[in-house]
């Protein structure tokens, strides 16, 4: 089942137009709310305070203890988080826009 999962995301990342994206991420209107890992060693936590600079609107949240799969290693935590961010309650160790 691993392998199987694995296959899955390199081919949903291999499709990935990631120029388009960024190109188009400055047009996103709703609030965001982009949560990261402290331990996270795929992306680095940075990499949502650099997007989050770019857009109006955004709130990030990093999660000191967690890594790149936050929401599977503490899922009440995170949808918790997301909760508050919905019911505009959310505050997090760093806040952009």
């Amino acid at each position: 089942q691993r392998e199987e999962h694995l296959g899955a995301v390199l081919a949903m990342m291999a499709a990935w137009d990631l120029t388009e994206l960024n190109r188009d991420l400055a047009r996103l209107a709703p609030r965001l709310l982009l949560v990261s890992g402290g331990r996270d060693r795929a992306v680095s936590p940075s990499e949502a305070t650099k997007i989050a600079g770019r857009l109006n609107n955004t709130s990030v949240i990093e999660l000191a203890d967690c890594g790149h799969l936050a929401h599977e290693e503490q899922p009440e935590r995170i949808a918790a988080t997301v909760e508050q961010f919905c019911l505009g309650t959310a505050g997090g160790e760093h806040a952009a826009n």
